[in-house]
């Protein structure tokens, strides 16, 4: 399972999404070329990228044609197909996704991009070649709200072909600095069979929890936010976890984000866990945390701070 983590500074299209938004496009673009309606298309299409965002996040599909706003002088592979394109805008950024087909070779385009987008204005931070796929980040090396990735794999439909996802995300200073200040919903309920002796700062609003179950293990997760500083967060779980028996361990910070980890290999089964907290990235006033527990031989994955 794959638990929450801090939020990212360009969170429309994670890496997830980025294959999902693949997925989706190659079979309902797949599904409109074979003779179906391409309005039905655009919505489901549509409709699949807005899943599993944030409320307020809208999608639009173009059928062969480039997204409007597009950021120029980005490589475009010469002689594939333009299938499709997409624009997503929320929370004062906007993704722009393109969706090509080619007959050429996975490496040769694979090639292509990672030359065309190592040169100015563009600066690759990651670049993979696994089997049968390729993976490139990239940033724009003058201006540090724009960002984006190429998906390249092989087309399943269609023996012998190439699909290419360009995605560039970009964050607009003028509509993030006139979006609403951040709202404290209310606190969620604590995930089913967290155990009551794990601790739960006081008076905090609970965003987000997960649990998952394995032949060998149970996992929980939840983070909270308090105005309280988080040196005093990471106390009161240093304390409360060294007088239940737990052994405490302080990490390396990851940015402004102090680590706690613990374990108490006395307990039949073994438990196990990890602490992160830091400043909530949407209000500073507040301190997020990220407490995770494992009960069982599975570790618990670590908490990743905001970069």
């Amino acid at each position: 399972m794959v638990f929450f983590t801090f939020p990212r500074r360009f969170p429309i299209l994670t890496w997830r999404a980025l294959l999902f938004a693949v997925v989706a496009l190659t079979l309902v673009t797949g599904s409109a070329c074979g003779g179906g309606s391409d309005g039905n298309a655009q919505k489901a299409i549509e409709r699949l990228m807005e899943i599993g965002q944030n409320p307020g996040v809208a999608t639009k599909v173009t059928f062969g044609g480039l997204p409007q706003g597009l950021p120029d002088g980005l490589p475009m592979y010469p002689g594939s197909t333009l299938m499709a394109s997409t624009v997503t805008t929320g929370g004062g950024q906007t993704g722009y996704g393109v969706l090509r087909d080619t007959g050429d070779s996975l490496d040769k385009v694979f090639q292509y991009y990672e030359q065309g987008l190592d040169k100015d204005p563009w600066l690759i931070t990651v670049s993979t070649s696994p089997k049968d796929a390729g993976e490139i980040q990239f940033t724009r090396a003058n201006d540090p709200n724009v960002a984006g990735a190429v998906i390249i794999q092989p087309t399943a439909s269609v023996e012998g072909h190439v699909t290419v996802f360009l995605s560039v995300e970009t964050i607009s200073t003028e509509a993030t600095s006139t979006q609403k200040p951040f709202e404290l919903g209310p606190s969620k309920p604590l995930p089913p069979g967290l155990p009551t002796q794990v601790p739960i700062y006081p008076d905090v609003t609970i965003t987000d929890t997960a649990w998952a179950r394995s032949t060998s293990s149970l996992q929980w997760q939840v983070i909270f936010v308090v105005q309280k500083p988080p040196q005093d967060v990471i106390d009161f779980y240093r304390t409360e976890l060294a007088g239940k028996g737990w052994t405490v361990t302080d990490q390396p910070p990851q940015g402004q984000t102090l680590i706690l980890s613990m374990d108490n290999v006395n307990a039949q089964p073994p438990w196990s866990g990890t602490v992160a907290v830091g400043l909530l990235p949407d209000d500073p006033s507040y301190t997020q945390t990220s407490l995770q527990v494992t009960i069982g031989s599975q570790p618990t994955p670590a908490a990743t701070a905001t970069p």
